[in-house]
């Protein structure tokens, strides 16, 4: 009924999925395989999704550097981070 007819931001619904995917870990590492597999795979969406959100809003598509994967690879495996920095780390790297 508030909202009707409104949509979320595409951003916000890729914070609040790569949220939910670091709180439940739904991916279960297989023997031997890598123990931060689901923060990998967060660290995959949130670049992916920013590329190509950049490239629908017509913005230059700078690439991420090594140093800056690794930085946040590691923020996501061992920093508890909260639904509201989510969304600010993906809102201020897209734009």
């Amino acid at each position: 009924m508030y909202h009707n007819g409104t949509k979320i931001n595409e951003l916000k619904r890729i914070a609040v999925f790569c949220y939910w995917v670091l709180r439940l870990k739904p991916i279960t590492r297989i023997a031997g395989g890598p123990s931060n597999i689901n923060e990998q795979v967060v660290l995959q969406i949130i670049i992916g999704s920013i590329k190509n959100y950049r490239l629908k809003m017509n913005l230059k598509s700078d690439k991420f550097s090594a140093k800056l994967k690794n930085d946040m690879l590691y923020s996501l495996t061992y920093r508890d981070i909260s639904y509201d920095y989510m969304t600010l780390l993906i809102e201020g790297l897209a734009e």
